[in-house]
């Protein structure tokens, strides 16, 4: 049995097989801004994590290991992540009927490894773009019911511990609570009910923060920075925000509605009683302000940061006499990538002719996150070359300031980094783009560099959504074909579940393995008889390698390798498999 009607019923049943906390999936009447209702279908968490940890695989592997290292407690919780963003699918330039928002979970507990691997994110809902458009609150709707039913539900409570069976039988207690919600700039306004741009107070975690126009700019979106030192931050206790919200609520129906939107826009809220803070249910989790995390991938390499220092320092090298777009053209075409990121494409291309033309009239390189990120560790080299030769000045300096900036949030991931060396470099890039009198381009993203120290320190972690962005694809990819627009979000909830309790089947990598394993040729087997002296019948061998970190490299990658205190570089030659041990000659 094979076709789409017949995939969807085992993808039902199997849904019903896992219901240990109630149905898989179940509906809830949301508000419109009209006065009416609509009945969504949102996922039954604790069925979900259930089904999850049940199956003998990564997600249950990643929770037992997890909990041998930190087991929890009523005073030990652990803390659970929440994101939300939307996703396209079909295709990007025609309609976007199938334009949807998506919501996952997962546990920061797991690790930042770990929680690099999609299928340890949960998806929790699903809805198309133009239904959360008409609901009273937008996503804050959406966020608060699914908040709701983890936090206010008569069946589980994280507070007691949620029962669940591992695939061994094992029982485990889980105890959590809200660790931090991680977005863009966008989610994160329509989820806590900000004004954003358009209010007098725009970052949810200052008290203080103003922007401005500069004369005869229009566009919001361009409005630049007033701080640029943290010791000149105020920043917002939860408690604080939380009053602030109150006092807003109180003067609903009471003022006038002119006198009402000042108070919003001083408060930088746009009211509602659906929002995610007018939940009485959910003020003993909340704390808006510590728990929000800003996501560096999109403060930085998404429209953000970098996008305009590359454009910059580049106008500024054009500008001094030098060739600076289409020497980057040239050396970019002489560059080695690794395999990896051979989906990214063709580089060089992004800087013809009529592609510099379009990014003077935007201000900024309009390339994707993963092609900043490849580009960025090249135009730092070839600036610092620059500079070694006598060509150092104030905008050069700012350029590379800001590269640190980025290179120590990357290094997050592995350690090292503490609050202080980003809340330094934040400092650092603002000060040095104010001398090359770039401050006119810092735009409101320039300002999450101040706060991504404290957010470190408080989690101990800063989590970027390139995992998440990856899991989009499993959704678009599956939404695509879905042609029942009638029951559009409950159909591509059964298939998205049921393809997520597949992903999670499969065993978690617990050190480095052959990507895709095959037997070995036996000219390899030969020649690692006869050069090193193995021998064996169970020889396999793959083009790629998975490392611990999650990483993948390939045969003719130049990789670092470190060994003990020493780090040294080679290019990859083969990889093999004998038993369970995996090898690469370097």
């Amino acid at each position: 049995l094979n076709n789409r009607k017949q995939m969807r019923e085992a993808a039902e049943q199997q849904l019903k097989a896992s219901a240990t906390y109630g149905p898989a999936i179940f509906h809830k009447n949301f508000l419109k801004s009209d006065g009416g209702t609509v009945s969504l279908p949102m996922v039954n968490f604790y069925t979900a994590l259930s089904a999850a940890c049940k199956v003998k695989g990564s997600f249950s592997q990643c929770l037992l290991s997890s909990l041998a290292g930190k087991p929890t407690g009523v005073d030990t919780p652990w803390n659970l992540i929440l994101y939300s963003d939307e996703c396209l699918p079909a295709n990007a330039l025609g309609r976007a009927a199938k334009k949807v928002w998506v919501v996952y979970a997962a546990f920061k507990e797991f690790g930042r490894q770990a929680l690099s691997h999609t299928q340890h994110w949960l998806v929790l809902g699903i809805v198309r773009s133009s239904i959360v458009a008409t609901l009273e609150g937008h996503m804050g709707q959406v966020m608060k019911v699914l908040l709701e039913h983890i936090f206010s539900n008569n069946v589980a409570s994280p507070l007691v511990g949620v029962l669940l069976h591992g695939p061994g039988s094992e029982l485990i207690r889980l105890h959590f609570q809200i660790g931090f919600f991680v977005q863009d700039g966008a989610s994160q306004k329509v989820t806590f009910g900000l004004k954003g741009d358009s209010g007098s107070n725009y970052c949810l975690k200052c008290c203080d923060q103003i922007v401005f126009l500069l004369e005869a700019e229009e566009d919001e979106e361009k409005a630049v920075l007033k701080t640029i030192c943290k010791k000149d931050m105020v920043l917002t206790t939860d408690e604080e925000a939380l009053k602030s919200f109150d006092r807003l609520s109180a003067k609903k129906g009471v003022c006038t509605p002119q006198e009402f939107q000042q108070w919003e826009q001083c408060t930088g809220c746009t009211f509602s009683h659906e929002g995610i803070l007018a939940s009485p249910c959910l003020r003993n989790w909340l704390q808006p302000c510590s728990q929000y995390v800003h996501d560096y991938m999109h403060g930085m390499a998404s429209n953000g940061c970098l996008n305009i220092g590359m454009f910059l320092v580049l106008e500024h090298l054009q500008s001094e006499g030098l060739p600076a777009w289409s020497a980057m053209q040239d050396m970019i075409s002489m560059w080695h990538f690794p395999q990896a990121l051979h989906k990214v494409g063709a580089l060089s291309s992004l800087f013809t002719s009529a592609k510099v033309e379009s990014y003077r009239k935007a201000g900024k390189l309009k390339v994707t996150a993963s092609e900043v990120l490849c580009l960025y560790p090249i135009l730092q080299h070839h600036v610092q070359m620059i500079e070694n030769k006598g060509g150092k000045s104030a905008a050069t300096q700012a350029f590379l300031n800001l590269c640190h900036m980025m290179d120590l949030l990357l290094a997050t991931s592995i350690g090292g980094v503490n609050g202080l060396l980003l809340d330094t470099a934040a400092e650092n890039v603002l000060a040095s783009f104010k001398l090359a009198k770039w401050g006119n381009f810092c735009i409101k993203k320039f300002h999450w560099m101040l706060h991504y120290g404290d957010e470190l320190e408080a989690h101990e972690m800063l989590l970027p959504c390139w995992t998440m962005e990856r899991k989009h694809k499993d959704i678009t990819l599956l939404a695509t074909r879905v042609q029942n627009l009638k029951n559009f979000e409950e159909g591509l909830l059964v298939e998205v579940l049921s393809q997520q309790l597949h992903h999670i089947s499969q065993w978690q990598r617990e050190e480095a393995s052959l990507e895709k394993k095959h037997l070995a040729p036996k000219k390899l087997v030969a020649w690692l008889h006869e050069y090193l002296g193995l021998r064996s019948n169970d020889i396999f061998s793959s083009k790629c390698i998975v490392l611990l970190g999650g990483g993948v490299t390939s045969v003719n990658d130049v990789v670092l390798l470190s060994s003990g205190t020493k780090w040294e570089a080679g290019q990859m030659l083969l990889n093999f498999a004998i038993g369970r041990e995996t090898w690469s000659l370097l």
